[in-house]
């Protein structure tokens, strides 16, 4: 049902182990095996902006965005 898959097991996994530093090996592997389903406009907006900080307040702000956007999309 999650399009973007940003519920799925491998990227929650990655933000565990990561402690929130989204640049490290352990997110691009979470990326690759979900052979990039992150792809709402929210998250490339800030991966872009943030030059792959993912940690940064722009990164939350895209989260946040798209998590009330699934809500709305999903829920209604």
């Amino acid at each position: 049902m999650d399009r973007f898959a940003f519920g799925s097991l491998c990227f929650w996994i990655a933000l565990l182990l990561d402690r929130f530093a989204f640049g490290s090996l352990c997110f691009w592997i979470a990326l690759l095996l979900d052979r990039f389903a992150f792809g709402s406009l929210c998250f490339w907006i800030a991966l872009l902006l943030d030059r792959f900080a993912f940690g940064s307040l722009c990164f939350w702000i895209a989260l946040l965005i798209f998590l009330n956007y699934s809500k709305q999309r999903y829920f209604e």
